[in-house]
């Protein structure tokens, strides 16, 4: 009842597969560096002998907890705005940075609640993180990777909450709690676009919680010069495009961006034996409207 079968993925420096995913995911580059700095130092703190020589050399009592550091990390905003995509790619570019050594990515099986018994899904959750920490002997780098996380961590002072779903959230906790040890190198990505439903505690247990939005001003400069690239347009033709998504409420998610307007575009140019031009993105973003937008998310 409680045995899950969780997969794993082999990520390295030399995958130019996964570092072009990487590198593709434009206007977002706050957000990359965020979670690749808490990455880096769950799995390999940086040595702060020589710091605290050089500015605290009377010492900082702060400085004993740096490697019990919390493993968890949040991702959270609005949909299509690239969470899931960053953390399922983000292990060839941490590698970079531990000297090129391997990391494995878990994910956590869709159907983590099970079929609904008593104590299963307690079990099941027990269950994943002792897979991901039975790997210990030959994988030293780990990260597990929990989507849709809102659907297990669920605040246990909501009324309508189910006793089972309270239990999930109590062992959940105290599984995170568990990666403390500092010779543990593994980090626990929870995504999600409703964290406001997240139990506090798990809130508190997180290192940080790394914000997506729908692209700002600045961001769409950024899509939008790529998305053109190589297309023969003038200046004044790029800002007309970039005021067209500004124009749209809610904004279009870098999904609606690639997904359903550049893509779909540059195929139907293909078909046609046609050039990919600026009247066929014009008309394209005029003509669609961006994905709905969770209410919570409205003042994003």
């Amino acid at each position: 009842m409680g045995t899950i079968n969780i997969k794993s993925e082999k990520q390295t420096s030399e995958d130019e597969r996964l570092l072009d995913r990487f590198n593709q995911l434009i206007g977002i580059s706050e957000q990359k560096e965020q979670l690749l700095t808490h990455l880096q130092w769950i799995m390999k703190p940086i040595d702060s002998k020589k710091w605290m020589k050089d500015h605290h050399p009377n010492g900082l009592e702060l400085v004993k907890r740096i490697t019990k550091v919390p493993r968890l990390i949040i991702l959270s905003g609005d949909v299509g705005c690239g969470k899931t995509e960053l953390a399922n790619c983000i292990g060839s570019k941490l590698s970079e940075s531990l000297n090129n050594e391997s990391v494995w990515i878990y994910r956590a099986p869709s159907d983590i609640r099970g079929t609904g018994l008593v104590g299963e899904l307690a079990n099941r959750m027990t269950s994943m993180f002792e897979s991901v920490k039975a790997d210990s002997a030959n994988r030293k780098y780990r990260i597990l990777i929990i989507d849709e996380a809102d659907d297990i961590s669920n605040s246990r002072e909501n009324s309508e909450q189910h006793h089972e779903d309270r239990t999930g959230v109590n062992t959940l906790i105290k599984e995170i709690d568990k990666l403390s040890d500092e010779s543990v190198k593994i980090a626990v990505i929870m995504i999600s676009n409703r964290t406001e439903s997240f139990d506090p505690a798990i809130m508190r247990r997180s290192t940080i919680e790394i914000k997506f939005t729908r692209p700002n001003q600045t961001e769409l400069v950024e899509l939008m010069t790529f998305i053109c690239s190589g297309m023969k347009i003038e200046k004044n033709q790029l800002q007309n495009l970039i005021q067209i998504c500004l124009d749209k409420s809610p904004g279009f998610t870098y999904s609606d961006l690639f997904n359903r307007i550049a893509l779909p575009t540059l195929m139907q140019a293909i078909r046609n034996d046609e050039p990919y031009s600026y009247e066929r993105i014009s008309h394209a973003l005029k003509i669609t409207e961006p994905s709905p937008q969770f209410k919570h998310h409205e003042n994003d």
